[in-house]
């Protein structure tokens, strides 16, 4: 689409080049399955892998390239500056892209399960570049003003978490987190044509009774350690009353972080608090349904996760809960101030690979620049042809 605009040619640049090296990726990967097991077939490679005692190096490897190719297909950083310039593509396209094809590295993952998780070198790949993905882009999703670019970001985001849920081998987990973000994103994306009509109802100047609470709002740090507790009981009263499996520990921190933010926000009042509350009980036992439902009836199982990543993991999204709390109860901060400064910017990530498509190589010695660079290297580009 609109090849006459010079900021679609950088993006498409990008995307080819980043798709090349992801397929190299996956070439080497099969030629190395092949000659270890002579076969490219999903479930024999899946039952091979299994039934290792020792992983030959040559599996090893073939598993960090598989690894390695998702996390490029999927516009993980520092290589996700395709993923934020498609924009210049239709709406309709662009939720195609978000809620389908983005989202294909991760059934690769879910399918090749077994043969990922012998593999402890792709399963550090995957949990060390999808936690800090998610984290870094959860941030900058916080201070987009545009609705298309703050979606692009949060796909960016949720695909490193995706990532990281794999690397755990938390691979139900995974498959429905992937469902429900197809299906939000593809509404997200349809339906931006509103956001201009959400956004005047929100700039509508609050009641006095409105303004009044939101003086009176105190801190809610403390609204993480109450979800857990809500998820550990209801995983414990799921387990005996139903004989449902539980889930990992990392698992539960990572719902406990996400559900708690529904409590931020309600401290002042008595009644929106036992709502949000009650909302966000029913969201935890729709998630340990939903898990039941996909280990039992899709066969998806999920592995204990590694100490060390998981660690990293809790470690990740504490960082992620504190700095999103931050923003919203401590803004004026000098720290939070320029922390989310270098947010907007998108932590200058990537700049290398724009100026390398635009084949304007930095000078020895140059600082970073912000990421207008990308408009007007595409300006010039434009007034060159």
């Amino acid at each position: 689409f609109y090849r006459d605009r010079p900021l679609a040619r950088i993006a498409a640049r990008k995307k080819f080049l980043v798709s090349r090296i992801a397929e190299v990726c996956m070439l080497a990967a099969s030629a190395l399955l092949y000659h270890r097991w002579h076969t490219l077939d999903l479930d024999a490679l899946a039952r091979l892998a299994g039934s290792c005692k020792f992983v030959p190096v040559s599996v090893d490897l073939a598993a960090a390239l598989i690894a390695l190719a998702v996390l490029l297909k999927s516009a993980q950083l520092p290589v996700h500056g395709w993923l934020l310039e498609v924009m210049e593509a239709p709406t309709s396209v662009s939720a195609l892209l978000h809620a389908g094809i983005v989202n294909l590295g991760g059934y690769v993952l879910i399918r090749l399960a077994p043969l990922i998780t012998t593999s402890p070198p792709a399963q550090a790949i995957l949990v060390i570049v999808g936690s800090t993905t998610a984290v870094l882009a959860g941030l900058t999703t916080m201070t987009c003003p545009s609705i298309k670019t703050r979606l692009a970001w949060s796909t960016c985001s949720q695909m490193g978490l995706m990532a990281a849920e794999c690397g755990l081998g938390l691979y139900a987990l995974a498959l429905l987190h992937l469902l429900a973000h197809a299906l939000y994103k593809a509404h997200a994306f349809l339906s931006s044509g509103e956001a201009v009509r959400e956004s005047q109802a929100r700039r509508m100047p609050p009641s006095r009774a409105g303004r009044e609470a939101r003086h009176r709002e105190a801190p809610a740090a403390d609204r993480a350690p109450l979800m857990l507790l809500v998820v550990v009981g209801s995983e414990d009263l799921w387990y005996h009353v139903l004989r449902v499996p539980t889930i990992s520990g990392v698992a539960a921190v990572i719902c406990a972080f996400g559900i708690a933010t529904l409590l931020w926000e309600s401290d002042s009042n008595a009644a929106l608090y036992l709502r949000n509350l009650g909302a966000a009980v029913l969201a935890v036992q729709l998630y340990l349904g939903w898990h039941a439902a996909i280990l039992s009836g899709l066969g998806v199982a999920s592995v204990r996760p590694l100490q060390p990543l998981a660690e990293w993991t809790g470690l990740c999204f504490l960082l992620l809960y504190l700095a999103q709390w931050g923003a919203g109860h401590r803004a004026n901060s000098a720290s939070i101030r320029r922390l989310f400064t270098w947010a907007a910017a998108g932590y200058f990530l990537d700049e290398p690979l724009t100026r390398l498509v635009t084949r304007r190589p930095p000078r020895h010695g140059a600082r970073a620049v912000h990421p207008r660079t990308t408009h007007r290297l595409a300006r010039q580009e434009g007034e060159a042809a």
